[in-house]
């Protein structure tokens, strides 16, 4: 297949408790000027407490990157019996 539909083999995974807000930042400022962008709304408050938590090695989710450049991240919560999304976003570039 080509396209957009193509898989990514080189598409790596990893456990958000094992990156660095480093490493994370440029997407989140991508997510942060999107929500500004399209919604009109300062989510610059929200994504610092995300790197809080993210530099604290508190908030559980995975990170996928290729050739070394973030793709998404995601981050959810563990609810007593129920498991919430907190949060999911993917690059404009990898879709």
């Amino acid at each position: 297949m080509a396209g957009a539909h193509q898989i990514r083999a080189s598409m790596n995974i990893v456990d958000l408790r094992q990156t660095a807000v480093r490493q994370i930042e440029p997407l989140l400022e991508e997510e942060a000027r999107h929500w500004r962008d399209e919604l009109h709304w300062d989510y610059r408050g929200a994504l610092e407490l995300i790197k809080h938590f993210i530099k604290a090695r508190a908030l559980a989710g995975c990170v996928a990157s290729e050739n070394g450049t973030t793709a998404s991240y995601s981050f959810y919560v563990l609810e007593e019996q129920k498991g919430l999304i907190g949060g999911l976003y993917v690059s404009c570039k990898f879709v």
